[in-house]
């Protein structure tokens, strides 16, 4: 389990390559310092909770920018919803 220590760590990094993006960030950055370890990714969390997500292109086979190539969509669109969505994922405490 990441603790509050390593996700402190990694936001300073960060930052000190992205100094610009510090304001920004500043509600992170309360929320790393202010909420324990094991409150960091979990969802009952209702503050809030880390979570991550990643799109990927194939610039190889692209063919447009939201179309990375025949049967290699990098984000999705569902019915339901009006708009298209990158994947997430959801971290939780115990490592399987």
């Amino acid at each position: 389990m990441e603790t509050s220590e390593n996700i402190k760590s990694y936001y300073q990094d960060y930052i000190s390559i992205y100094k610009d993006e510090t304001d920004r960030l500043k509600q992170f950055k309360t929320f790393i310092d202010k909420t324990e370890s094991d409150q960091l990714f979990d969802r009952k969390n209702f503050v809030g909770h880390i979570t991550g997500s990643a799109i990927i292109f194939d610039y190889k086979n692209s063919t447009s920018y939201f179309n990375v190539g025949y049967n290699r969509e990098a984000i999705l669109k569902k019915r339901t919803l009006p708009f298209w969505m990158v994947f997430t994922g959801k971290s939780s405490k115990k490592r399987t």
